[in-house]
């Protein structure tokens, strides 16, 4: 590993990863650095990735960072304030919770005019496989406060018979370590940099990462080749590629920088690569990164081969591309929403027009353009039925979750009930590998334009377990939240109740 000095980038924050409020989904496009939830004053970034203990098992990584200026802070004493956020992650696999954490974070002590965020680290021991992740955050100083939910779906995959390379980490810092913490790996400190963007100010990317079991793959005396790179569609950057010849060992951790202040405008590619003395790829691992520069040269583009079809470059101008990238919100990962957003909002035409092919090309490979224009059709059908007198229709709850998962197989409507709110329930036979799902929206507004979506059963969808107290809270403002007693004894499925037995058997 190189003797790096303790090094800080310049960048102007830390963005945050999309995270969904329980009560609330909707996303205020204020087109900052980072998405903001328009019902939550709670921000946080989340982050994974997947490591490997030799000789063992396969383990995640999850980096949590709340915004300080989004929490609240409780008085210790005449001088120092602290937040506390109450953190649950569960993890599961073929149904079970294999790996339930519950812990309770504080933020550093300040004085009442100072911010301060909080970073969390954990690492769960797993074996390979395919999991789902819950993320619950609650303020414990606010009690207006909702839970942030986030739904993950993860596979491990690196395993001790073969040569791999770990995921990649951005970094906004390191130092040798004196005395380890949960930032501490192979000696060092490492904050990490939660964001695949890179702004003006930002030129060096430093990135950790670690390659396995190079002595399974390659005898002992021989040596192999470890090489790391930036590519865009043109090519490898130019000064960015790295030839490292090294001895075969169980685990070469890797803590490097690349002099980026070169780089143009544009979408590009982090590569590390494991090659024997034919040049033969044994093993690999990348990660997708933006660049914002606001130089004058031509930003980095696709090549001749993936060039543009009419269609896609038939933007017209620069608030058609904004919408066209901004209805994929239903569709997209939280991590290639937060691009969309920053591309919104400071992307040039050309890297948005990549951006936005790459995606349909990553949806379908050999029809991206139908697979678009069968979207597109989607898209005007939410706009015309679900939009608001402030959001399109795709960001409405009710278009989201159409453009996600499709249309529905039955709808009830009852938007003119005396004793509970205006609601709709949606009901789908199967989506992806669940069957019987259902949605529940409503409208505390007489205008009944737009409805929220007040309780789901699916998987990584908002499950509240008083949907029906909230329902009949239009006559006395009745609104209890999680309470325990609904948590503890589930509803009777059967119990005659029209609102209850149209939601678990719907026609």
């Amino acid at each position: 590993m190189a003797d790096f000095e303790s090094y800080f980038l310049t960048f102007a924050t830390l963005l945050s990863c999309r995270i969904m409020n329980t009560m609330r989904t909707i996303l205020l496009l204020l087109f900052f650095s980072l998405p903001i939830l328009v019902s939550a004053s709670l921000k946080a970034t989340f982050d994974l990735k997947h490591f490997l203990v030799p000789g063992e098992n396969p383990y995640i990584e999850t980096h949590l960072l709340i915004d300080g200026g989004t929490s609240v802070y409780a008085q210790l004493d005449s001088i120092w304030y602290q937040s506390t956020i109450a953190t649950t992650v569960i993890i599961h696999k073929d149904g079970k919770v294999v790996d339930f954490r519950k812990i309770n974070i504080n933020s550093p002590r300040i004085h009442n005019d100072e911010i301060a965020d909080i970073i969390d680290i954990q690492r769960f021991l797993l074996e390979p496989g395919e999991y789902y992740l819950e993320l619950e955050l609650i303020d414990i100083n606010n009690t207006d406060e909702e839970p942030l939910v986030l739904f993950q779906e993860f596979t491990l995959e690196l395993n001790n018979a073969t040569a791999g390379v770990s995921d990649i980490t951005f970094l906004s810092g390191y130092s040798k370590s004196t005395n380890p913490t949960d930032l501490t790996k192979s000696g060092y400190d490492l904050l990490p940099y939660i964001s695949d963007h890179f702004p003006e100010e930002a030129n060096k990317l430093v990135f950790y990462a670690e390659v396995y079991n190079t002595d399974v793959l390659f005898d002992a005396t021989s040596q192999y080749l470890l090489t790391y790179y930036i590519e865009s569609d043109a090519g490898i950057a130019t000064n960015t590629q790295r030839f490292l010849r090294e001895t075969p060992k169980t685990v070469r951790p890797l803590l490097e920088s690349i002099d980026i202040s070169n780089l143009k405008s544009g979408a590009y590619v982090l590569k590390i690569e494991i090659r024997n003395r034919e040049n033969e790829l044994m093993a690999e691992n990348g990660i997708m990164f933006f660049r914002t520069s606001q130089q004058s040269d031509e930003p980095a583009k696709m090549s001749a081969s993936t060039a543009f079809s009419p269609h896609f470059m038939d933007f017209g101008n620069p608030d058609s591309i904004n919408d066209y990238l901004l209805c994929l919100y239903p569709i997209a990962s939280g991590i290639e929403f937060q691009t969309i957003e920053k591309l919104v909002a400071n992307g040039d035409m050309t890297t948005k027009q990549n951006y936005f092919y790459h995606f349909w090309e990553n949806q379908n490979i050999a029809e991206p353009m139908p697979a678009w224009q069968r979207y597109a059709i989607e898209v005007q059908y939410v706009k015309r039925k679900y939009s608001s007198p402030v959001l399109p229709g795709y960001l409405t709850d009710r278009g989201r979750v159409f453009l996600k998962y499709g249309k529905p197989n039955t709808i009830v409507i009852r938007h003119n009930e005396v004793d509970v709110y205006p609601f709709e329930i949606w009901h789908y036979y199967k989506i992806g590998k669940f069957n019987n799902k259902r949605f529940l929206f409503y409208s505390r507004s007489v205008s009944t334009i737009d409805f929220e979506l007040l309780h789901s059963d699916m998987y990584g969808e908002l499950q509240n377990e008083d949907w029906q107290y909230i329902m009949r809270a239009k006559n006395n403002d009745l609104r209890p939240t999680d309470s325990g007693v609904n948590r503890s004894n589930p509803q009777d499925t059967f119990s005659g109740d029209e609102l209850e037995d149209l939601f678990y058997n719907p026609r």
